[in-house]
C-alpha cells in the first residue's frame, strides 16, 4: 500500500537509490519495489529498503539453500533484515525440484561449524557495511538438527568491533585490514556468533 505523502517519481527514486531511471522503472514493473503505474507515470513508495538488498541476498554465502528473506521496515527509520535458511536437503528438494544440486553440494556448504560460523559473522557485517540504513540483520540457519542464529544489531555490532561498521570500505581496504582481521580465525568467529546469539534475549 503506497502513503500518498510519501511517494516520489522513478528518477527521484534512482538518484535516491543509486540506480539508473530505466533500471528503476525496469525494477517497479518487475514488482521489486513497492510502486503504482498511473497512466504512463511510476510513483514509488519513499520509504522503503534500498532495492539493492534484495539483488544482495541473492550472491549471500549459500544463497540457493534461503527458504525466505524478509526486509522490515517502520516509519521510524529502523530497518531489519531477516535471513531464513532451509532446514534440510529435503526440504530444498520439495521447493527446486529442477534443480541440479545434490546433498553432497549441501552438505558441502555447511559440513563444518566453522562454515556455518563464518557465515553468521560475516553476511550480517556485510549487509550493514553495504546498506548503512539498515539497522539490523538477523540470520537463522538450521543444519542436521541444530539451528545455528545471530541477531547483529547496528549499534551492538559497532560496540563489539570498537569502530563502526560503516566506515570500513572495500577499496581502501579498510574492510580487510580490519573487520576480516577480527574474524579471521575459528575462535574469533566462534566468540563473534557467541556474542550476537544472545542479542534477541536482550
Amino acid at each position: 500500500m503506497l502513503h500518498l505523502e510519501h511517494v516520489i517519481g522513478a528518477k527521484e527514486a534512482a538518484d535516491l537509490w543509486n540506480v539508473t531511471e530505466g533500471h528503476m522503472k525496469n525494477l517497479c514493473a518487475a514488482n521489486e519495489v513497492m510502486a503504482k503505474k498511473i497512466g504512463n507515470t511510476w510513483v514509488i513508495e519513499k520509504n522503503q529498503p534500498h532495492v539493492g538488498i534484495k539483488q544482495h541476498l541473492k550472491i549471500i554465502t549459500g544463497a540457493p539453500f534461503i527458504k525466505s528473506s524478509s526486509i522490515f521496515y517502520t516509519y521510524d527509520e529502523y530497518k531489519k533484515v531477516v535471513i531464513n535458511y532451509i532446514a534440510s536437503f529435503d526440504e530444498y528438494v520439495r521447493d527446486e525440484k529442477k534443480s541440479e544440486m545434490t546433498n553432497d553440494d549441501y552438505q558441502q556448504y555447511f559440513w563444518s561449524g566453522d562454515k556455518i560460523n563464518k557465515i553468521l559473522s560475516i553476511e550480517p557485517a556485510r549487509i550493514l557495511n553495504k546498506f548503512p540504513e539498515t539497522n539490523e540483520v538477523d540470520i537463522i540457519l538450521p543444519f542436521n538438527g541444530k539451528t545455528h542464529k545471530v541477531f547483529v544489531k547496528r549499534e551492538s555490532l559497532n560496540q563489539y568491533l570498537g569502530y563502526k561498521i560503516e566506515d570500513l570500505s572495500f577499496k581502501e581496504h579498510t574492510w580487510h585490514e580490519k573487520f576480516l582481521k577480527d574474524t579471521a580465525s575459528k575462535h574469533q568467529r566462534v566468540a563473534f556468533v557467541k556474542q550476537f546469539s544472545q542479542e534477541e534475549r536482550k
